[in-house]
């Protein structure tokens, strides 16, 4: 028995080392396109698992037919011939050894009592020879799930988009182009019928607002008002997005390329590249924009180039965009990618550290501002009031304890509430 198995085993081992030169062959073959190439490495690569997992069931026969029956016959009870079968779950020592050996309880006890073992070491031997579940594969792709709003939203209004869209093109170009830029997994036929289901559903949520509030004819003109703002605010908002997406593309891009570089120094493959700074995960939203790429390749079975290609069309980063055609450059003429990288990466962070200090710079301007309208003017505009009043009179009208009233409880908390606002506006993103 454990000659037919050592026989079939080293046939196996046979045809998995034809499978792997066939396999170095192929990569090597210059006829046949990368994605011809990657396509038929997976295949290879699927049969080589395949094999191996034979393999293991097979070395784990001959483990078992041969340890086993060794040690049985040493200890004297070589007619025990004991065939390994596959356990699904873990019982006690003894029952399990039953089931492994295919013994009676009688005999079991025989065995421990002549071979002097504990059932602890019965359990030890069937876990060592017992089969590890296959590690699970991870997709090297993602793919985008229909939402049930979409699907709401297509039902009552795909018809009046797709009459709208094709009617007037031109009314719909910029909110096609942030949508493609904002990239939020939704097709741009299916964004416009959400927007005009919302800007539907509001008329009657308006009217019925309004009419509480307002009551009479104001409420209807009010509710149009709010139902006009709904569109506004739905056809503005990927807009909104786009700009908040460039911003955190552009922090993150520095530091992005010194990874690149760091990896395509080590002599990795360009979508190698990709595929770790995905992995890593430092990058949420330019990863966003990596997925995309690695989506193209492994998923649409675009080669590199083509890939970077159509996502530096929709990116919403200029200074990615400028990376990716750079790349898509370099590897087509045959450059190195590698100090093409190092040279952006140097590139990026002395750029990076020269809007840190411009900020810094900045900054100290804004707090004179500060100190002067926020801090030294409503002190003199207390001061001038105290005045005023001690004098007696009114300006333009109203009393000075009223104006105090006003300035201290409404313009001043008001002044720095705007001045917070601009700061946040204008900071870069940490």
């Amino acid at each position: 028995m454990a000659s037919d198995i050592a026989e079939k085993t080293q046939l196996m081992l046979d045809i998995i080392d034809k499978i792997k030169d066939y396999k170095v062959s192929m990569e090597n073959a210059k006829k046949l396109s990368s994605f011809q190439r990657e396509k038929k490495a997976k295949e290879i690569n699927s049969q080589l698992l395949l094999l191996l997992n034979e393999l293991e069931k097979h070395n784990s026969d001959v483990y078992n037919a041969v340890s086993l029956e060794s040690f049985l016959v040493s200890e004297g009870v070589a007619e025990a011939k004991p065939t390994p079968v596959k356990v699904q779950e873990v019982a006690l020592p003894e029952k399990e050894a039953l089931k492994y050996l295919k013994l009676t309880k009688k005999d079991l006890a025989k065995l421990k009592d002549e071979l002097n073992i504990t059932g602890d070491e019965i359990k030890e031997f069937i876990k060592k020879n017992k089969k590890k579940k296959p590690t699970e594969i991870k997709p090297i792709y993602s793919i985008y799930k229909p939402s049930q709003l979409g699907k709401i939203a297509n039902t009552f209004f795909e018809g009046l988009t797709f009459s709208l869209t094709k009617k007037y093109p031109e009314l719909f170009k910029s909110l096609t182009n942030d949508i493609k830029k904002v990239n939020i997994n939704m097709l741009t036929k299916t964004y416009i019928s959400i927007m005009f289901l919302f800007t539907a559903i509001s008329l009657p949520f308006f009217l019925i607002l309004c009419f509480l509030v307002f009551g009479g004819f104001k409420s209807v003109l009010y509710a149009l008002v709010g139902v006009v703002l709904t569109f506004v605010l739905f056809y503005n908002y990927p807009s909104s997005l786009v700009n908040s997406r460039k911003k955190k593309i552009k922090n993150d891009i520095p530091f992005a390329i010194v990874h690149m570089a760091a990896v395509a120094g080590s002599g990795a493959k360009p979508i190698d590249i990709f595929n770790l700074l995905n992995q890593s995960g430092e990058y949420r939203e330019l990863g966003k924009e990596i997925n995309r790429i690695l989506n193209y390749v492994n998923l649409f079975g675009y080669d590199l180039s083509t890939a970077l290609k159509a996502v530096a069309q929709t990116t919403p980063s200029p200074e990615f965009k400028e990376l990716l055609n750079g790349m898509v450059s370099t590897i087509e003429t045959g450059g190195d990618l590698d100090e093409y990288l190092k040279g952006k990466a140097i590139g990026a962070l002395n750029t990076y550290r020269l809007e840190r200090k411009r900020y810094v710079e900045a900054l100290a301007t804004y707090s004179d501002i500060y100190t002067t309208i926020l801090v030294a003017a409503p002190l003199l505009f207390v001061v001038v009031l105290a005045i005023i009043n001690a004098i007696g009179g009114k300006i333009s009208g109203f009393e000075i304890a009223d104006i105090a009233v006003y300035g201290t409880y409404g313009l001043i908390p008001l002044l720095n509430i705007g001045y917070m606002i601009f700061l946040s506006i204008s900071q870069p993103e940490i």
